[in-house]
């Protein structure tokens, strides 16, 4: 077999394996998305329900992240879960009815005895049932 024919039946087999919800929806015609990047995160989550998302539920948490704690100890719902890392990153997820998961990440430890508020990294539209892109 030659390579041309090889790299067709790699690329043929990509295609045949692309999970059926790829190209299901256009991000562009998605509900509009508030500015949150670097805000905190309490302020991001009451523009983002303001706009009209609804938090996914996560995960049952394991506690192991004071983030973590603090997070659902708020009733955060959509707290996907937060990393044991220097940074303090945790991991939000909301949706619309029309088909899309706003994925929201932060950095830093939320502590309000020490004023320390976890601040949005970045906010990741997809559509629904796609992996989080994160």
């Amino acid at each position: 077999m030659g390579a041309v024919q090889a790299s067709r039946l790699i690329i043929m087999g990509v295609v045949l394996a692309q999970p059926a919800w790829a190209g299901s929806c256009n991000t562009a015609n998605a509900p509009p998305v508030p500015v949150i990047k670097g805000l905190p995160y309490q302020q991001a989550r009451e523009a983002i329900l303001s706009a009209g998302w609804k938090p996914v539920p996560g995960h049952p948490h394991n506690d192991l992240s004071s983030n973590e704690t603090t997070f659902r100890d708020r009733g955060w719902s959509e707290l996907q879960f937060c990393r044991l890392t220097a940074d303090s990153a945790c991991r939000f997820a909301f949706t619309v009815a029309a088909g899309f998961t706003l994925w929201v990440t932060t950095t830093g430890e939320e502590n309000a005895l020490l004023q320390n508020q976890a601040m949005v990294k970045s906010a990741t539209l997809a559509c629904t049932g796609d992996p989080d892109p994160g």
